[in-house]
């Protein structure tokens, strides 16, 4: 690869092609684009080998999480869980440390949400200084193993969905905060 073609830190190197990849999920993400979620799975299975993935948004006050999107071939899909934080699982860890999981082996003594996997990994998604939410894929293939270098890759995923989603909801309170100047100025 030539300078031109990656862009390579101390521990890894992202395609400009991955890049572009990402820049794209997050301009539909930012739109509301309605295949926002099939274009990330095939960004997920690409990139980390496995299109078993899941979503979850997490509402504090409510202390529960929803899944817009659950992708995982061996289990039924999860609508939301209630009470997250009275419950031993990963994806609580990841929302309440605000910090990724890597996981390359059978962990019993927190739970996965699904089938145990032979890899797994989360990262959170944040707006500002709070978590919103966490990305987890799963790899129930022997030959996929997750690295420090797709925990960076899916932390880049989750910072980007966090940072469009931040700005669709931004410019949806401009709209509002317009409209309510414009009645106001109307009277």
């Amino acid at each position: 690869m030539s300078k031109v073609d990656s862009i390579g830190t101390s521990s890894s190197i992202y395609s400009v092609e991955m890049l572009q990849d990402i820049a794209n999920i997050s301009k539909s993400f930012s739109k509301n684009d309605s295949k926002r979620y099939l274009k990330l799975e095939i960004i997920i299975d690409r990139y980390f080998g496995s299109s078993d993935f899941y979503i979850a948004l997490y509402n504090k006050e409510k202390d529960e999480v929803t899944f817009p999107y659950f992708r995982i071939k061996k289990k039924e899909r999860h609508t939301s869980i209630k009470n997250i934080s009275n419950q031993e699982l990963l994806l609580y860890d990841i929302i309440d440390q605000k910090k990724s999981i890597l996981k390359n082996k059978k962990d019993n003594k927190k739970r996965y949400l699904v089938p145990s996997p032979f890899s797994w990994i989360g990262v959170p998604m944040e707006i500002g200084e709070g978590v919103f939410g966490a990305i987890v894929v799963l790899g129930y293939h022997q030959n996929i193993q997750f690295n420090e270098e797709k925990n960076q890759l899916l932390s880049i995923i989750g910072i980007s969905i966090g940072t469009s989603l931040e700005l669709r909801n931004s410019r949806e309170d401009l709209k509002e905060k317009d409209k309510a100047n414009k009645a106001l100025f109307k009277i």
